[in-house]
């Protein structure tokens, strides 16, 4: 509970610091939201605004978060535009792949059958 309550407070604290860290857009207000069955144009424009996405910015954005077997990260190439062309999916899976050779070093390959049990890995996530 208290390593809860102190992942908590890390994460107000950034979020004060820098809050511009969650992608938002303008178009996404609750005031169309919240009128959208009182006028027709309230309903046009939040259709619009909910079929066109959020814009990402340019470039890279990565963000992970923290998932019962690990890290879970999801990474969004951007040209600016509604779609991102790109998005890559890490699992824990695929960060468990790469600490293989380190974990397996001194020991018999017969002995890989068993390492690779204990890292309980769903290859699924890693043929992404």
């Amino acid at each position: 509970m208290f390593e809860s309550v102190a992942l908590i407070f890390q994460v107000l604290v950034s979020l004060q610091r820098s809050p511009d860290l969650f992608l938002t857009h303008a178009a996404h207000s609750t005031t169309a939201m919240s009128t959208k069955a009182t006028t027709m144009e309230a309903l046009i424009e939040h259709f619009k605004s909910y079929t066109a996405g959020i814009r990402p910015r340019r470039g890279f954005a990565y963000r992970a978060v923290e998932a019962p077997k690990g890290e879970f990260g999801t990474g969004l190439f951007s040209d600016g535009s509604e779609i991102p062309f790109r998005c890559k999916i890490r699992t824990p899976a695929y960060h468990h792949m790469h600490l293989m050779s380190h974990m397996v070093q001194g020991h018999l390959f017969a002995d890989l059958v068993t390492v690779l049990g204990s890292l309980d890995i769903v290859f699924g996530d890693v043929d992404r």
